[in-house]
């Protein structure tokens, strides 16, 4: 018997027989071609999930229209010319096992000129945000074009071979900026009261439906909140359910900060809003909503909140999610932790989906499961996210590898960084490695540091050096006095704290050393001598710490330089100015250097690569990508 046998129960919608309850949520892989055609990388994307088993896939916002368009490499079903790689998209899902929907789109007011080279248009010439580009009000004629834009792509996608659409009505986005007055001041048949600004919504469902098939799908992706309360969307999706779908999609918010949310959300945010719309309807309800783990997923179903659960960063950190629950291998799933440093971060500029934990994400085409043609004896000195990585890959490749960590236990940085509040969950990421390398047949040795004479009795061909990095101790009269402790050293337990405290570092360990500290009880202050807040966080984190600290009375002083450490003193100077701040233990979160004291002497002997904080200290994404290319690269 399966340990979640609802969410592997099979559902019928209009006749169309899901395998299971599992649905991946349409995500933008922005993978794109220019003109908005599908490439290989967007095709072993997909494939991997659907091989995975996942019983749905719904792929991700595709303009109906240039003009909506929000993001470089978004893929559109706006022209027949895109037909050709949307049919290869198609089967691909299907021939891996999974059902096949494709999302239509189109940003309106949130498109931008500079991604498109249109005028972006919306119900009415109201801008997104104060400052932002204003759109021009839709007329009656072009609001019709549209809905028959939204209809050809909808017989598009039959034609490609996919099982139905999902209009996207959430999340800010056209549709939903007519549901919302806040978007929609017009006065003519498409404004007004509800049953005018679901005008829009409706006719395209009536549209997309008079031109397919009758066992094609036609669902909607609904935001239960999105400015506007639960109570008004309730109506909304049952005027939509009247209009003709088949499912719906319920989701959040018209911001990221809700639509993706972080570790600092809880689990299932969203699932209230879908069981309440599940009450009011009768046709299918999707929910999602930073649902990570197989017991959340089938407690949904049980609870019967749901008729699907939606997974979507679930499904980037690990493609075999499905398939893994469903043999009850949970230990070797590995967990998506909610970061959002990669997948959803508008800072990041490198284009294309991509996953912090999983390196694979996107670059599947780069990183397949060939066997190593000449198999080597392989050393892998560090047991951080690096080293695992790279011994589980070259293990899978066909490598025989031993793989030394120093410390009782895997993870290295991780380990420390789960222990601030709200992150004790990164840490089921070293569970699903440890797994994993059990399973591949890697021999690990805990509580032993890795030296020359260890290294070379195992005569190895290759030694890879994920040694990691150690703290910088900034060059500080008095800084060698015991009152005086690292940020790992907190996070980690390993010494005790006092009060006053000054942690000296305001970036992402900083503030969360010092959200940990507050927890605690603590009485603390933290400088930094930049004049910003947060290096290496999110906007939704940096905003959440800083709201945290500040309502805890913790004063984040900025443009502040340590000049001395004094007992029960630590002196610094800001603007010029000097002055004495009380503090009988400093905590330093002044970054990390590279440890790579076995890099020369291994050098001479034998083949060495250096990957992650080794060679520079930098974040996750990097350490597990560089991990991968070096089991590549033997």
């Amino acid at each position: 018997m399966r340990a979640a046998p609802a969410i592997f129960s099979p559902l019928c919608i209009r006749g169309v027989a899901l395998k299971n309850r599992l649905v991946m949520l349409p995500m933008s892989p922005q993978l794109g071609t220019d003109d908005g055609c599908v490439t290989p990388r967007i095709v072993d994307f997909y494939r991997a999930r659907a091989r995975g088993g996942v019983g749905t896939i719904i792929v991700g916002a595709t303009y109906v229209d240039p003009r909506g368009g929000f993001a470089g490499g978004q893929m559109g079903i706006s022209r027949d010319e895109q037909l050709i790689g949307l049919r290869r998209l198609a089967a691909t899902i299907k021939d891996g096992g999974a059902r096949a929907l494709i999302q239509l789109h189109h940003a309106g007011r949130r498109a931008r000129s500079a991604n498109t080279g249109l005028e972006p248009v919306a119900p009415s010439a109201i801008p997104e945000f104060e400052g932002a580009e204003v759109p021009k009000a839709l007329t009656v004629g072009q609001i019709e074009g549209l809905v028959d834009d939204y209809a050809r792509a909808a017989a598009r996608a039959e034609k490609a071979g996919f099982d139905g659409v999902e209009i996207h009505c959430a999340h800010g986005y056209l549709p939903d900026q007519f549901f919302n007055p806040r978007a929609n001041a017009r006065n003519d048949a498409y404004g007004g009261d509800l049953e005018g600004r679901t005008l829009f919504a409706r006719q395209l469902i009536s549209a997309c439906r008079g031109i397919v098939s009758s066992s094609f799908l036609i669902t909607v992706r609904l935001s239960g909140e999105n400015g506007m309360p639960l109570a008004d969307m309730v109506p909304i999706a049952r005027r939509l359910e009247e209009a003709g779908v088949d499912m719906i999609n319920v989701s959040a918010g018209d911001t990221p900060e809700r639509t993706v949310p972080d570790y600092y959300w809880p689990a299932g945010v969203n699932v209230h809003l879908a069981e309440t719309i599940r009450r009011q309807v009768q046709v299918p309800v999707l929910a999602c909503g930073r649902v990570r783990t197989v017991a959340e997923a089938e407690s949904m179903l049980q609870q019967e909140q749901a008729d699907l659960v939606g997974l979507g960063r679930a499904l980037l950190a690990d493609p075999e999610f499905p398939q893994k629950a469903a043999r009850g291998d949970l230990d070797s799933i590995f967990y998506c932790f909610s970061c959002n440093q990669v997948c959803h971060n508008p800072l990041r500029k490198i284009p294309g989906i991509a996953c912090s934990i999983n390196a694979r994400t996107g670059r599947e085409g780069d990183f397949p499961f060939i066997p190593a043609t000449d198999t080597k004896r392989v050393i892998v000195v560090g047991g951080g996210l690096a080293g695992c990585q790279a011994a589980l890959a070259a293990s899978e490749r066909g490598h025989t590898v031993t793989l030394f960590e120093e410390t009782v236990r895997l993870g290295g940085k991780l380990v420390a960084a789960s222990s601030p509040p709200g992150k004790k969950h990164f840490l089921d990421v070293v569970k699903g490695f440890e797994r994993a390398l059990e399973q591949a047949g890697v021999r690990v040795v805990v509580n032993k540091r890795a030296d020359m004479e260890s290294i070379m009795q195992e005569k190895p061909h290759s030694v890879i050096l994920a040694t990691g990095s150690h703290p910088l101790i900034p060059p500080v009269s008095g800084i060698e006095v015991a009152e005086v402790v690292t940020a790992e050293a907190v996070l980690t337990g390993t010494v005790q704290t006092s009060s006053p405290l000054v942690v000296v570092g305001a970036g992402a360990v900083g503030l969360e050393t010092a959200h940990l500290l507050l927890e605690q009880g603590h009485n603390l202050v933290v400088i930094d001598m930049l004049d910003r807040a947060g290096e290496g966080l999110t906007n939704s984190a940096k905003e959440h710490l800083l709201g945290v600290l500040d309502r805890g009375g913790v004063a984040v002083v900025l443009n502040t330089t340590l000049v001395a450490v004094e007992p029960g003193y630590v002196r610094v100077e800001r603007e010029g100015v000097s002055e004495r701040l009380m503090a009988k233990q400093v905590v330093l979160a002044t970054g990390y250097e590279p440890r790579q004291d076995l890099v020369a002497p291994l050098g001479e002997m034998v083949e060495v690569v250096m990957i992650g904080d080794a060679a520079e200290p930098r974040d996750i994404e990097h350490a597990i990508l560089e991990g991968l290319q070096a089991a590549y690269n033997l």
